[in-house]
């Protein structure tokens, strides 16, 4: 599922202001908000980052301060800036902002990319009971994002936060756990309650998971109808993943007429979500010339944007483009390096690119 990479696990259950932070995405990766009562956006720092006594209402209100640099909202997007108001509201006791910091850190927005201390915040704020943090444990066990990965544990933490809490991303991912056999024994029936369960609360991967369900599944009567459904519905909640999985229907006419215009701009609008997939296939149209004119630098672009968010097919096309020298200069050296780390992860036409080149 490495449109978690990244987790961009968000998920938004606020009483006041409290916009998710993230969103893989891709497969996958998703974090979380969920503000405390009492805290005001008032912007508790001033532009050097230091603490103002008079101008400090709350840790929340700190903390919804650091949300607004991070989206820009109603001030000038400023990571750095949202990562000191999320360090002094987490000194302050604001569970969430340890999480909000381990996303920065997961990303490297505003401070340097680092995993294992990601992974440290998650766990830290997890075992305070944070349910999202809990969620989010789970993915970074699922990804082996800063930790060794492990699927049974994983598991067991998506299952705490969907059982003990209720919270909806913790039932999709669980539920995807028991459909696909992840970690836990395989079980379709109660993997589909739990992703229903988690549906009827509007949470956007289980609808994505769901559309793909019955995708997957032709044998079932109507199972476009119920496929693109869930993926409309997923796209309303602004779901990178779903909207990319519609622009893929749109792509090849998979019950709907096809229409390639309309699955390019599916696409742009799933890499708004930062959807890894999204940014391939963004890419691909481009080098294929799919509802747009063919760009090669374009396409190389977005192959690196996938790249960078660790979408296997996005490290396998940058290889190709690399080794043939379309959109950039030609390099093998490179060509070779991106088809062993694309092969690493199990891209069999990474592994035929280099049993072809002898590499």
């Amino acid at each position: 599922m490495k449109n978690i990479k990244l987790l961009l696990l968000l998920i938004s259950t606020c009483f006041y202001v409290y916009p998710c932070l993230a969103q893989n995405n891709q497969n996958d990766h998703y974090i979380i908000g969920q503000t405390l009562q009492g805290g005001t956006i008032n912007v508790a720092i001033d532009q050097n980052g230091s603490k103002n006594s008079e101008k400090i209402l709350s840790a929340s209100g700190v903390y919804n301060a650091g949300i607004a640099y991070y989206y820009g909202n109603g001030v000038k997007q400023n990571y750095n800036m949202a990562v000191k108001c999320f360090q002094i509201s987490a000194e302050m006791g604001m569970v969430p902002s340890q999480l909000a910091l381990a996303v920065c850190y997961m990303h490297g927005n505003g401070v340097t990319k680092n995993d294992s201390l990601a992974f440290s915040l998650v766990q830290k704020s997890a075992t305070l009971g944070f349910s999202q943090s809990i969620c989010m444990l789970g993915c970074c066990y699922l990804e082996g994002t800063g930790t060794q990965k492990d699927t049974a544990q994983a598991v067991m933490c998506f299952k705490k936060a969907a059982d003990d809490y209720k919270l909806p991303a913790a039932m999709a991912f669980l539920g995807r756990c028991y459909l696909y056999g992840i970690g836990v024994s395989k079980d379709e029936a109660v993997g589909l309650r739990y992703l229903r369960a988690s549906a009827r609360e509007d949470e956007g991967y289980a609808m994505y998971y769901l559309g793909c369900y019955y995708l997957e599944r032709p044998f079932l009567e109507g199972y476009y109808k119920k496929a693109l459904k869930y993926f409309h519905k997923g796209a309303d909640l602004k779901n990178g993943s779903s909207i990319n999985k519609l622009g893929e229907c749109y792509l090849n006419g998979w019950g709907v007429p096809q229409d390639k215009t309309m699955a390019f701009n599916l696409f742009n609008s799933a890499a708004d979500q930062n959807d890894g997939d999204a940014f391939v296939n963004t890419g691909n149209c481009y080098f294929r010339g799919d509802g747009t004119r063919v760009n090669y630098n374009k396409a190389v672009e977005w192959y690196k944007k996938a790249a960078e968010n660790d979408a296997t097919m996005g490290i396998y096309k940058l290889g190709f483009c690399y080794e043939n020298g379309l959109g950039t200069e030609a390099n093998l050296d490179k060509a070779v390096e991106l088809y062993k780390k694309a092969a690493d992860n199990k891209s069999e036409e990474a592994k035929a690119a280099l049993k072809r080149l002898n590499k």
